[in-house]
């Protein structure tokens, strides 16, 4: 649902982008200019991890210890309620979508105005992307089994044929929040809005089944790096 969420946003905003020239100019010059700064990005992984090592050790202790404990499963195994699980993938979608929503309408509103919104929204958008694209290539690599798997009793269910590690609506939404805080600075209440809509979905993906704890913290701190980096 990820990504053909992603894509109908991209497709929706075609015709007006094409309506102002500036608009279409502007966003492939940066698009272009963003993408080629990638390798230069991957470089800077072993000092970005350096500078904030302060969070990562921690959440890398807690993901270990998660796993290697199959705490895990176990606190999978408290969700029970089909209520509660299927409100929780219901909400966790909706959230997700606003998230979409909101930076495609800065990006509209911005070409329409000719006004910061547009790269504002685009590189949100940008960010949301390259989360997306990152996530999609450790889930093939870890392949582990979700945890609403039918008989799945133990947490020996990474290479197991699944999506589940790490979250991508963790690490979507929290691209979200970190590019819409790198976007307006100054702002706080953006910030404090786009922080905590990360935090309550990638919480619901918990609660609805669709992720263990170590999912949902490594897909924040993915999605996190990216949108900081964009």
């Amino acid at each position: 649902m990820r990504l053909p969420a992603f894509l109908l946003i991209c497709v929706l905003m075609v015709p007006a982008v094409h309506a102002q020239g500036s608009c279409w100019s502007d966003t492939r010059s940066e698009a272009k200019s963003d993408f080629n700064s990638i390798p230069h990005g991957i470089e800077e992984i072993p000092h970005g991890i350096k500078r904030h090592a302060i969070v990562l050790v921690p959440v890398a202790a807690a993901t270990a210890l998660l796993i290697a404990t199959n705490a895990d499963p176990k606190a999978s195994r408290q969700i029970t309620s089909p209520s509660l699980i299927s409100h929780s993938n219901t909400g966790s979608n909706v959230g997700l979508y606003t998230e979409f929503g909101t930076a495609g309408l800065l990006f509209l509103e911005g070409c329409r105005t000719d006004s910061a919104h547009r790269g504002a929204g685009f590189h949100v958008l940008e960010s949301m992307g390259y989360a997306l694209a990152a996530n999609e290539v450790v889930k093939v690599a870890f392949n582990r089994s979700r945890p609403n798997t039918p008989g799945l009793l133990t947490n020996e269910s990474f290479w197991d044929g699944g999506k589940s590690f790490p979250s991508g609506h963790a690490a979507l939404s929290w691209a979200f929040a970190a590019a819409m805080a790198r976007q307006f600075p100054h702002n706080k209440w953006v910030k404090i809005g786009s922080y905590s809509l990360a935090t309550v979905v990638s919480g619901l993906r918990f609660s609805a089944k669709q992720h263990y704890p170590s999912d949902i913290l490594i897909g924040g701190v993915e999605g996190y790096a990216v949108g900081h980096q964009f």
